[in-house]
C-alpha cells in the first residue's frame, strides 16, 4: 500500500497528464500511473470540481477521525458525580445502584445537561471508571487448584453414591 505523500504525489501527476493529455483515455492514464481505472475516475471528478491550482484538492477526504475523542473519565464533574450517585443513591433507591443504573440517572441529571458536559452512553463506559476507582472488584480466579501429586501406593478413600 502506499503512503499517503506517495499518494499525493500520484494525484498531483494525474492532474498534471490530465491537462497536457485531454486526448488520452481513463484506462490510458491508469495505465501510465499504475494505478485503476475506477481511482482514475473518482481523482477526475474531485480535481474537475475543485480550483486548478489548490493543492489540498490532491489529499484524501477521510471521514475518520484525525483526533481521539475527549475521555469520559478525564472529565472529572462527570466522574464526581458517578462517585455521588454510587454513595447516595437517588430517588430513594433501596440497593446500591451498579454501572446500569448509574447510566439512567446520569442522562436524567440536569446539572450536567446544563453544563453540556458528555455523559457516557454505554454501561461499560461506567464499569470501567468504577474499576479504576476501586468501586469493582475483580471476580477472583474461578481456576480449579491442582491437588498435589499422591504418593505411590498411598490408600486414597472415596465417597460414592449412585442415582
Amino acid at each position: 500500500m502506499l503512503s499517503e505523500a506517495a499518494l499525493v504525489a500520484k494525484r498531483a501527476t494525474l492532474r498534471w497528464l490530465a491537462q497536457r493529455h485531454p486526448e488520452w483515455t481513463h484506462q490510458d492514464l491508469a495505465e501510465a500511473l499504475d494505478m485503476s481505472r475506477s481511482w482514475v475516475n473518482k481523482w477526475l471528478q474531485r480535481l474537475c470540481q475543485a480550483d486548478p491550482v489548490d493543492v489540498l484538492a490532491l489529499h484524501s477526504r477521510s471521514r475518520a477521525r484525525h483526533t481521539p475523542p475527549a475521555s469520559i473519565a478525564s472529565q472529572a464533574t462527570v466522574v464526581q458525580r458517578i462517585l455521588e450517585i454510587r454513595a447516595a443513591p437517588p430517588e430513594n433507591l433501596q440497593r446500591v445502584p451498579g454501572p446500569e443504573a448509574i447510566l439512567y440517572y446520569l442522562h436524567r441529571d440536569p446539572d450536567l445537561q446544563a453544563q453540556g458536559l458528555p455523559v457516557p452512553r454505554s454501561a461499560r463506559t461506567i464499569w470501567k471508571i468504577m474499576r479504576k476507582l476501586g468501586l469493582i472488584l475483580d471476580p477472583p480466579d474461578a481456576r480449579h487448584q491442582r491437588l498435589p501429586p499422591r504418593e505411590p501406593l498411598e490408600e486414597v478413600q472415596m465417597d460414592a453414591h449412585s442415582m
